[in-house]
């Protein structure tokens, strides 16, 4: 049986805490593209003590109830790297559960947004970057074989995430990030997002590695992400003809406006 499997089966169980726990669990969504930094940055964000996720959950949300399906999730995840711990490390519940939606058909309905309990990290990154990254990792990620399949993917997600953000009502419980400012300017984004999530304890710019880290389908793939700690470093993008790029790149300056004239900040 499949981890997913399972966790389908666990959710009713495991995700009556939802209904236990009512104003006490918070859920924490990046949303993203592919190779735009979310695995490095959900990776700092796990490694706090009040918040637990491990990656992309590839859960489609439809409704509240799908919420309980996340727990599940997530916590069979931390049950399983608790026993490959030695010793076994102690249970540990966290106040923030985090999923990342990097697919338009994740969420279903936008209302969800909005729910109570949820908070929201859109995380951009520069098109010719994610375009020049997805041809430079290639398989296992889609839309990875062309520069016009990549540019298609990025201008349809960015749109995507335009709608997403002119959906928000309280512009106060999402943050606007950058991937170039998480990488060059680490210490103060963590420091904003600290406050953000109203964390007791400080992140740091240094990770544990985890059973996830480096498993396709649940994250980046590529060696760097093991490496523990963010990577100050900028790969040259690839010389890409303006015409594929020039979609995205539109996209990209349109979802920067909306989100800014919904009220959301920008660390």
């Amino acid at each position: 049986m499949t981890f997913f499997k399972l966790s389908k089966l666990a959710a009713p169980i495991m995700g009556q805490r939802l209904k236990d726990t009512s104003g006490k669990v918070e859920f924490l969504w990046i949303l993203s593209l592919m190779r735009a930094g979310s695995s490095l940055l959900a990776h700092l964000l796990v490694n706090h003590p009040c918040i637990e996720g491990f990656g992309e959950c590839w859960i489609r949300y439809e409704s509240i109830s799908d919420f309980q399906e996340l727990i599940a999730r997530v916590r069979l995840y931390k049950t399983l790297e608790r026993v490959r711990r030695r010793p076994p490390a102690p249970p540990q519940n966290a106040k923030i559960i985090l999923d990342k939606l990097l697919h338009n058909q994740l969420l279903r309905r936008l209302e969800l947004l909005n729910y109570p309990q949820l908070k929201l990290i859109f995380l951009l990154r520069h098109p010719q970057d994610v375009v020049s990254s997805l041809l430079r990792a290639g398989r296992p990620f889609p839309h990875s074989g062309t520069p016009e399949a990549a540019a298609g993917y990025c201008t349809s997600r960015l749109q995507t995430l335009e709608r997403y953000g002119a959906s928000i009502r309280e512009p106060g419980k999402s943050l606007v990030l950058h991937y170039e400012t998480l990488l060059h300017r680490t210490h103060d984004t963590l420091q904003r997002l600290q406050g953000f999530l109203a964390l007791d304890k400080p992140l740091t710019e240094s990770y544990e590695l985890n059973i996830a880290t480096g498993v396709p389908g649940l994250g980046d793939p590529t060696k760097l992400i093991k490496i523990g700690r963010v990577v100050k470093r900028h790969r040259p993008p690839f010389d890409i003809p303006e015409k594929v790029l020039c979609d995205c790149s539109r996209e990209y300056i349109r979802c920067q406006e909306t989100l800014g004239k919904m009220g959301i900040a920008k660390v």
